[in-house]
């Protein structure tokens, strides 16, 4: 019987050990279920870019600072030159502007030039008039500037003279912010 215990003993050990050598090591490539952990240190951060979308009920932990850009531009969407000589608006416009992807916009309406110099009117429009100035006669040449906050689709700046025959030229920038 002895014989036999170290028969069956040696079998046991000889089946094992054979069943070690073709063990194989676990998987190391991830699935859908492993945790993956991100760690970059300052000097080689991870770019991100685009839009990310999550979903589900993710767990989420940031450690450190993250740098982030927002879109917090300013756009110079028209400059134009408007040369002005009649006292009605309407004839002196600028091309209508699409300021839909702004927050807010800003006119800016400088003179440069005028013959007479006997005073002014800024008019802004979506077509409709959102804005008016009315700016006195001057030889300094007045600037006008008024930020709206996104009035519609389009702007336009219309200017007329206040006094019949006089001629004026206009600087005309109108700048777009998507903050």
């Amino acid at each position: 019987m002895y014989l036999r215990a170290k028969a069956i003993v040696a079998v046991v050990v000889t089946i094992g050990v054979c069943g070690l050598a073709f063990a194989q090591a676990p998987d190391p490539r991830p699935g859908a279920t492993t945790p993956v952990q991100v760690m970059n240190g300052a000097s080689n951060p991870v770019p991100v870019t685009g839009n990310v979308t999550v979903s589900g009920s993710p767990d989420v932990t940031v450690s450190g600072s993250v740098a982030t850009t927002s879109e917090d531009t300013t756009v110079l969407l028209q400059e134009t030159f408007l040369n002005v000589n009649t006292t009605i608006p309407a004839n002196h416009r600028t091309d209508a502007v699409d300021v839909s992807p702004y927050k807010t916009v800003r006119v800016v309406v400088a003179n440069g030039s005028c013959f007479g110099c006997g005073g002014y009117t800024v008019l802004i429009e979506n077509p409709y008039v959102i804005g008016k100035a009315t700016i006195p006669g001057s030889p300094s040449f007045p600037v006008f500037t008024e930020t709206y906050v996104v009035p519609g689709q389009t702007l336009r700046v219309a200017i007329g003279n206040n006094v019949s025959g006089e001629t004026s030229g206009w600087a005309v920038r109108i700048y777009g912010r998507r903050n």
